[in-house]
């Protein structure tokens, strides 16, 4: 495989075996000429709003994140899906839900899965978004403060795509 960019890469493995529950392995790799020296620097983005595939996806939640109550399951992080300006109202499933969401930590690498807010089991020809709803929470740890990577995945029009952006946990 070709890398875009010379650097360190985090790669996690989230599988569920057969008659057991979610499995997550974390690795990492770099570029023979990734430098410790000169890591990279994050910053939460300043515009919410970011073209994917042809598609806008537009980021909005309640500023400003708390981990606590994130932690808690209080805080939403919301993704509506748009193309040419109009709602993308023909949201496909991807394994099982409208969208799938994982939060990195960028430096503690910590990674997280979170399913969308939804009810019962979708049919696979079923129709959903334009917005599609996340409340990460606490399951194994606590959130913690820190810069987060955000990579949700989307399926409109059967189009997967995946929306990345960086905000900030206090």
């Amino acid at each position: 495989a070709v890398l875009p960019k010379e650097g360190r890469y985090n790669l996690y493995l989230d599988f569920v075996p057969l008659g057991a529950i979610e499995q997550q392995i974390g690795l990492s790799l770099q570029t023979q000429s990734y430098s410790h020296d000169s890591p990279p620097s994050e910053a939460a983005d300043a515009n919410l709003q970011k073209n994917f595939g042809g598609y806008d996806v537009e980021l909005s939640f309640d500023t400003p994140l708390k981990s606590a109550q994130m932690s808690a399951g209080a805080s939403r992080l919301k993704f509506e899906i748009s193309k040419d300006g109009q709602p993308a109202a023909a949201l496909k499933p991807y394994l099982g839900s409208f969208g799938h969401l994982v939060m990195i930590n960028t430096k503690t690498y910590e990674y997280t899965h979170v399913h969308p807010v939804q009810k019962g089991q979708l049919k696979p020809d079923q129709n959903g978004g334009p917005i599609v709803e996340f409340m990460p929470m606490s399951i194994y740890s606590p959130v913690k403060p820190g810069i987060y990577r955000l990579f949700g995945q989307f399926n409109p029009d059967g189009n997967l795509i995946t929306a990345d952006f960086t905000v900030e946990v206090l």
